[in-house]
């Protein structure tokens, strides 16, 4: 087939392109073969000498956590990568589990626009190494784990399919799934997931996320390494399972990455007063060089000094995503999700917490 002469560049009649002369054509040959020598010296001092090791050894955590722990033996050999393991392995564990009546309002309602907006805050953290979201939400009864399930093909929803679903006015990704082709369908939730007193996945060990989080049916937050038969018989209104705890009791349970590198986290949190606290944070490049994303220690000290009491680590990396709904406003992705699902802007997911108010008619 011809190409179309108007998108062909036009010459003037009698006139040709010139060639370069051969010293061009050898200079910029050269230049090539420095510019590869000039990369693969660096490749060999990055992974050959104990100068980057630092760097290795993060990126050797990123990976571990991540859908290609295959590789990170690559770059600080195995018996490294048994090190990385055996701290991601055995996180800090403080059994948080109440008992009686919540002193929380857990019968808040609604009945304007304005009172949806007092109750929610939306905050931006621009640090050194990433940029961190947060809505902090003063009704703990607004927040509820859903389900997702029941997309097209098999899939879950994303979130903002399901913020739409319920009349959410904020949200984020909670637990795992199955993902054996990378795609981020969401349509297969892995480890427990109660919701409405509902059991949907009975708990499964999992390597380094086998703790779980929720409410009581009194409102009450809980965390700790509990069974599915011991939550069933405490008849909890909602857990899933992820973890590991960042803050239990007031006490910061993580220090440095704890086999975790830097990349994008999702948190879910609670204060004193019973506020809720939503906390996503971008990495992974996503916004430049310098947006590498947080450790679990770097989120739970931000936290902390926010008087966040208990915190508990969800489902980050490509999941990590957040959404508002202010009055007035449209639903908006408060972060930019490092997914590979561009189309969609977020991966899909089995579950989610979502702010939903109880409207008072």
């Amino acid at each position: 087939m011809q190409p179309d002469s108007e998108l062909l560049p036009h010459r003037r009649a009698g006139t040709s392109r010139k060639r370069q002369p051969k010293s061009s054509r050898k200079r910029r040959a050269a230049l090539a073969v420095l510019a590869f020598a000039l990369m693969t010296g660096f490749a060999t001092v990055l992974y050959t000498t104990d100068f980057f090791f630092p760097q290795r050894y993060i990126m050797a955590e990123d990976l571990y956590t991540s859908q290609h722990r295959y590789l990170a033996h690559y770059l600080v050999g195995q018996g490294v990568v048994n090190y990385i393991a055996y701290a991601y392995a055995h996180p800090n564990v403080l059994n948080l589990f109440p008992v009686g009546a919540s002193s929380y309002d857990m019968e808040a309602q609604y009945t304007s626009a304005s009172d949806i907006a007092r109750s929610l805050t939306v905050r931006t953290y621009n640090e050194g190494s990433y940029t961190g979201y947060e809505v902090i939400c003063s009704h703990p009864s607004w927040l509820h784990l859903v389900t997702t399930l029941g997309g097209p093909d098999g899939r879950g929803l994303t979130l903002r399919e399901a913020m739409v679903k319920d009349s959410a006015v904020a949200g984020i990704n909670a637990g795992g799934f199955m993902d054996p082709g990378g795609d981020g369908n969401g349509g297969t939730p892995v480890g427990l997931l109660i919701t409405n007193g509902h059991l949907v996945v009975p708990s499964s060990y999992l390597v380094g996320t086998n703790q779980v989080m929720g409410m009581t049916a009194a409102g009450q937050w809980f965390m700790g390494d509990y069974s599915t038969g011991f939550l069933l018989a405490h008849h909890v209104q909602y857990a899933i399972q992820f973890g590991p705890e960042l803050i239990a009791g007031g006490q910061v349970m993580v220090s440095g990455t704890a086999g975790w590198g830097y990349a994008p986290r999702t948190v879910i949190g609670q204060m004193k007063d019973g506020a809720i606290v939503m906390w996503v944070n971008d990495g992974r490049w996503g916004n430049g060089v310098w947006d590498v994303g947080a450790s679990l220690s770097e989120v739970a000290n931000v936290l902390k000094a926010q008087g966040v009491v208990n915190a508990f680590n969800l489902d980050g990396g490509g999941s990590a995503t957040m959404m508002v709904h202010e009055p007035g406003q449209p639903l908006q992705l408060v972060n930019h999700p490092d997914t590979n699902n561009p189309p969609y802007g977020m991966r899909f997911l089995p579950d989610a917490f979502l702010i939903i108010p109880a409207y008072k008619g």
